[in-house]
Parts: structure tokens; sequence; C-alpha cells
């Protein structure tokens, strides 16, 4: 499988500005939380790590406003999986569907995703979740 343009703009600029300034603001969030390249790098390194090992090409990101909302999408490119975004807000069965459709074997999980939703996809299916809190 080969990296198009676009998407090696997107990693090598990442990783570009993580060599050049790990100290710097990547990111900063409305609530004053800041990572540093070096840290969201760390992040992304932890993600590709773990969605490495899934089956399959789908990568779900349940996430809204945390590092892994972010850091999530980065790690598929870099892997070469396809990352695809799951509202936070949406019901589960709307989820259920969107993996089904989309084989997702695996999501990545924002902090600020509710416990129980978790529960009920995993109630309903085979699915392996890294969490944000768990790292």
């Amino acid at each position: 499988m080969t990296i198009d343009s676009k998407t090696y703009g997107l990693i090598s600029g990442f990783y570009n500005s993580l060599e050049a300034k790990p100290d710097q603001c990547a990111i900063e969030f409305s609530d004053g939380t800041k990572y540093t390249y070096n840290e969201m790098g760390q992040i992304v390194l932890y993600l590709s790590e773990k969605i490495n090992f899934s089956k399959r090409q789908n990568v779900g990101v349940l996430a809204d406003k945390s590092l892994f909302n972010y850091a999530g999408p980065l790690a598929c490119l870099y892997t070469q999986k396809t990352f695809v975004p799951l509202n936070a807000f949406h019901p589960v069965k709307k989820h259920l569907s969107i993996i089904a459709d989309a084989g997702i074997d695996l999501i990545i999980v924002g902090r600020e995703v509710e416990p129980n939703i978790l529960d009920e996809l995993s109630s309903q299916i085979p699915i392996t979740f890294i969490r944000e809190e768990e790292h």
C-alpha cells in the first residue's frame, strides 16, 4: 500500500514540527489544557502501536474535544489505516450501524465518552476499545 502525497504531507508535517520544536504547544483546548508536540507525538506513537494489531483496515475514533480526537486520526494515517469518525453524541444504534457498515473492530475513545455507551456497544458486538483515560 502506498501513502498518497496529501497523507504523507500531513504526517511528515507533524513529525517535522515534532523534531523542530518538541516543547512548543501543538494543541490547546478551551479549558487551557495544552499539549506539546513531544507529548502529542508520544500519544500518536502509543496509538499507532495499538492499532497496528487491528485485523481490519478501518478504525473508529469516538472522541469529541479531547487529545484522542486529534492524535487518533494521525495514528491511523501513520499506520495506513482508515479512521472513521464517530460522533460521541449519536445514539448507540447509529454507532452500531456505522461500525457494521465500515467493518470496525477497534475504536479509539476519548475521555469525554460516557462509559455506558461503551458497555452497550460491547454487549452487542465484538469490539476493542483504546480508552484515553487508560493511557
